[in-house]
């Protein structure tokens, strides 16, 4: 198994009451091997944990999720002492031990009784966690951690395997017998943050169930009127050959950058023909993968046509970022005066995440000070008929109805450079996401071939 580690940390030191910890370990395995998202998961349980120990497992296993199952009080959680008396570690120390030895952790799940203030502390270095307020039976806590992982390995999103859980206390009749509260730093969106190795990433998943005002992101200002929301700050777009590529930057920006990746934010039974379009649409930028397999993936090549309107109809809504992966590519048509990130001269993908994070972190700085907070950006306008403007996406869905033959006789007629096209050997779908991509930044070529089919194909109109 190599999938996302889940470190699951007992602690029941002398003079204490014992708790059942491992039951709870049991069930939380048992729970993950019976879902499908068995093998996203790699569980390792570690038991009578001292500070010590806990720092060793940290470096040695760089988890993503961090399950605390023992005790706790006002001080903090209690860990064994090395005299095997309990060890109170305090939030801002356990805070610390984490930040320092793992920066993989993206959950912390603390089930023991009065955490809640551990989890506050520890939602800004990890971007989510989940304690308790009060005290936590044996009954209660072990039903919250079956409910959570259940859903997790069903491949939900945090905020998702949260409202199951709480569902998962109240359909046993043990609501009052556990308080947990979710927090999650600002700009991490637990409703589309899911965790996992290959598992789908950042889609929302809509539930009506979830009780509003459980999950509790610090309170942000309101969008000012006339406002879109940016519910991504990256769409990332790549060549299919390079998907290994787009997951490994993905996971490199996670959980403080929301990025939309189609295979990790696409949920089953979702309409990808609406929903690609919507997310990239809603971002605050589209990061682009160059590499020698770009020019013939035609998705990539739709999806850089919308970037180049987007940022055109709304520059300082939406940026293009390409990152080329290999040296000596040649840039696709219409980027070739955009800044690209080079990602060898940047020491690899390691090296393009800081500078993809880096910007991420200006544009939010940008619409903070325009709009007065970090999340909203200008709306991105449709390009309306009879704005003075060609409209490229319509232009490519008028070209689909032509055929061959009359497609080749519009491309004469409008006097278009044949070698800024795929050769007539091509597919048509290609050749006509070439001239459309042309008419995405030059109207000039977009008004001739509007024109041109009004006159030979009205009936594409």
């Amino acid at each position: 198994m190599s999938g996302a580690v889940i470190l699951f940390l007992a602690a029941d030191p002398a003079r204490t009451n014992a708790r059942a910890l491992d039951q709870e370990c049991a069930a939380i395995e048992r729970e993950l091997k019976m879902t499908p998202g068995r093998d996203d998961f790699e569980l390792r349980s570690k038991w009578a944990v001292t500070v010590d120990e806990l720092m060793r497992h940290l470096l040695d296993l760089q988890p993503a999720v961090l399950h605390f199952s023992g005790h706790g009080n006002a001080s903090g959680l209690l860990l064994e002492g090395d005299d095997g008396r309990p060890q109170p570690v305090t939030p801002a120390a356990l805070t610390q031990m984490i930040r320092t030895a793992a920066g993989t952790v993206r959950l912390a799940v603390l089930n023991a009784c009065y955490s809640d203030a551990q989890a506050e502390a520890l939602r800004d270095a990890v971007g989510c966690a989940i304690g308790m307020k009060g005290t936590i039976t044996d009954d209660a806590a072990r039903s919250f951690a079956v409910g959570f992982y259940r859903a997790l390995g069903h491949r939900r999103p945090i905020g998702n395997a949260y409202a199951q859980a709480e569902a998962t206390l109240a359909g046993k009749g043990l609501s009052a017998q556990a308080e947990p509260r979710c927090l999650a730093r600002p700009g991490v969106d637990v409703d589309t943050l899911v965790l996992g190795d290959d598992a789908p990433q950042g889609a929302a998943v809509p539930f009506a169930q979830r009780p509003p005002g459980r999950v509790e992101p610090p309170p942000a200002a309101a969008s000012p009127a006339g406002a879109a929301t940016a519910r991504y700050d990256l769409f990332l777009a790549h060549p299919s050959a390079n998907k290994p590529s787009a997951r490994a930057l993905y996971d490199l920006l996670q959980p403080d950058i929301r990025v939309f990746l189609d295979e990790r934010s696409l949920q089953p039974g979702d309409r990808w023909d609406q929903q690609i379009p919507a997310a990239q649409r809603a971002s605050r930028a589209t990061v682009i993968l160059i590499s020698r397999h770009a020019d013939p993936a035609w998705y990539l090549g739709d999806e850089i046509v919308t970037a180049i309107a987007l940022h055109r109809a709304a520059p300082a809504a939406h940026v293009l970022v390409p990152v080329v992966l290999e040296p000596g590519v040649p840039m696709p048509y219409g980027l070739s005066h955009v800044q690209a990130i080079d990602a060898v001269a940047e020491g690899g993908l390691a090296g393009v995440a800081a500078c993809v994070r880096a910007l991420v972190e200006r544009l939010r700085e940008v619409a903070a000070r325009t709009y007065g907070q970090s999340t909203p950006l200008p709306g991105v306008p449709a390009i309306a008929s009879g704005d003075g403007r060609c409209d490229h996406v319509r232009l490519h869905d008028r070209l689909a109805g032509l055929t061959d033959t009359v497609f080749e006789q519009v491309l004469l007629h409008a006097r278009i450079d044949r070698s800024l096209l795929a050769p007539r050997t091509a597919p048509l779908a290609d050749r006509i996401l070439d001239v459309a991509q042309l008419a995405a930044v030059d109207q000039d070529v977009c008004r001739r071939v509007a024109a041109l089919l009004d006159q030979r194909a009205p009936w594409t109109r």
